[in-house]
């Protein structure tokens, strides 16, 4: 079976630490024992002990220090304010669980920080740097197969909650997590213009010749269809300023061009001839037609 705490097994084991002692550890943070086989497989990724071990980092033993940093688990051996945070946030029981289960469903951590900043107040929310570590030792989905997670998530009772999120029934797993879901303007926006434009098909494909009932339904749907339409292309205007300073543009461009085809330019004027309003001729109106001097 796969862990997301696989990083947070590997510090342990690089303390000596036996199978009971890892599991009481794991127990104590809400996290998973790893069972016998999957130690195992812990234990060959982690290797050898170096013969420089000590059960504790200090500044002289370079080479212990580096073999911990090779090993991924430094930060635990000799946590700084950001580790230190994180094992906070191992505490914080429902915060925790709702950042994990949106990882789930995001697996980005910005965007799982946005959303948890809909329920809890700023100051509550850790910074995205100390959701990152905790994910790297902690809930780390992204070093996990599809198939490793829903296993891992089956498995617990405690996390079984996050399955339809793993499945992407959203809808299920914001009303299990009791989470309020980010919606973006503009894909609410698409969305009324997508079922506005279901319900018309739905509307017409019943009847072959619509009644009035059928024509009103058809009418109201379509007005609010366009209305979001128009709602929509406003917000994508506001939010690229650019594509309609580059429209204008792009018109006056265009006008300047039509209104400058009837005025001949200075290489015409010496290539052609040219036309003088201020003399006639009986064969030629009111135009006279001047021969052009070259010299």
């Amino acid at each position: 079976m796969e862990y997301p705490h696989r990083r947070y097994v590997l510090f342990l084991l690089s303390q000596k630490m036996q199978s009971y002692e890892i599991a009481i550890e794991c127990q104590s943070k809400g996290l998973m024992p790893p069972n016998d086989e999957a130690l195992k497989e812990f234990s060959k990724e982690l290797g050898t002990l170096p013969r420089f071990w000590k059960p504790s980092v200090s500044t002289e033993n370079t080479e212990f220090r580096r073999w911990l940093r090779d090993k991924g688990v430094l930060k635990c051996w000799v946590p700084d304010e950001t580790m230190v945070q994180v094992h906070q946030l191992l505490m914080m029981t429902t915060l925790r669980k709702d950042f994990e289960g949106l990882m789930v469903i995001h697996g980005m951590v910005e965007d799982a920080r946005a959303e948890l900043s809909l329920k809890y107040s700023s100051r509550v929310v850790p910074s995205a740097e100390v959701l990152e570590r905790f994910c790297d030792y902690f809930w780390d989905l992204g070093n996990m197969t599809s198939a490793g997670i829903y296993d891992f998530l089956a498995a617990g009772t405690e996390r079984a909650d996050f399955i339809p999120a793993h499945k992407r029934e959203l809808v299920v797993a914001y009303g299990t997590l009791g989470l309020r879901q980010k919606v973006e303007a503009e894909e609410f926006l698409s969305n009324v213009v997508q079922l506005a434009n279901q319900q018309t098909a739905l509307l017409l494909g019943r009847a072959a010749t619509p009644n009035g009932a059928t024509a009103a339904g058809v009418a109201a749907l379509m007005g609010r269809g366009m209305e979001a339409l128009q709602l929509r292309d406003a917000y994508r205007t506001k939010l690229n300023p650019s594509d309609m300073s580059m429209r204008a543009e792009a018109t006056d461009f265009k006008a300047r061009t039509e209104r400058s085809r009837g005025i001949p330019t200075f290489d015409q004027l010496i290539a052609e001839e040219v036309h003088d309003a201020e003399y006639t001729e009986p064969e030629a109106g009111n135009l006279r037609r001047l021969p052009v001097r070259r010299e």
